[in-house]
């Protein structure tokens, strides 16, 4: 085998790896969009929310804690600490 012939082999296989990449991430992009499509009609629970985020995201967990003390679901204590309200405690609630 002369050098052009495995240097045109080893191209046809890197370019047919990169061909079965693309279609794998077309795939994945169609199957996302149509997952995202499916949660307008979701209501998210902020305490779910919370619960769930990566811990390596700190701006979800903050976004979380932040719907929850605008919707007066949770306070800040004077030492810090967040403490569930009265209104946040009620598991028949609806924010």
């Amino acid at each position: 085998m002369s050098r052009m012939e495995l240097f045109m082999a080893v191209l046809t296989a890197v370019c047919g790896v990169y061909a079965v990449l693309g279609v794998l991430w077309w795939v994945r992009d169609r199957a996302d969009r149509a997952a995202v499509a499916r949660l307008d009609a979701v209501d998210i629970d902020p305490y779910h929310a919370i619960a769930t985020a990566d811990g390596d995201d700190l701006g979800a967990d903050r976004a979380g804690a932040a719907e929850l003390l605008l919707a007066g679901l949770i306070r800040i204590e004077e030492d810090g600490q967040v403490a569930v309200t009265a209104r946040g405690a009620d598991p028949g609630r609806m924010p």
